[in-house]
């Protein structure tokens, strides 16, 4: 009977963990939904923000006073497209621990293994 109960306890905080790790799973998808729009959506914002540039400068190169109204328009879509870089940058992957690594050198440390996991069914040549 003791067993019995271990093992029906044993089930349950399996099934609790099970349960926690799902809503995890869904936590983190959601996450990574959300940073694709937020990616997408300032990708889209910045190509307008390059129109909007574009023509202020146009307009800034004919403008009377340095200071005036194109100046300020400027400034503006410099600053938003600082925003939609830093959110980029956020939402992409980083590789500052990227390493290189020669393939031909693991091709040749892995052959062996391979070989005996095809069970020579498998030709494996470098």
């Amino acid at each position: 009977h003791r067993q019995l109960l271990a093992e029906s306890e044993r089930a349950r905080a399996s099934e609790a963990a099970r349960q926690q790790l799902e809503q995890q799973m869904h936590h983190l998808e959601r996450l990574d939904s959300v940073g694709l729009l937020a990616a997408g959506i300032a990708h889209d914002f910045n190509n307008l923000l390059t129109g909007i540039q574009g023509n202020a400068e146009l307009l800034h190169e004919h403008e009377r006073r340095p200071d005036g109204p194109a100046a300020a328009i400027l400034t503006a879509t410099q600053r938003a497209a600082a925003l939609c870089r830093k959110m980029l940058d956020h939402t992409r992957p980083h590789f500052e621990d990227a390493e290189v690594h020669d393939l031909r050198t693991i091709a040749r440390t892995m052959q062996p293994l391979l070989a005996a996991i095809s069970s020579g069914s498998i030709a494996i040549e470098l």
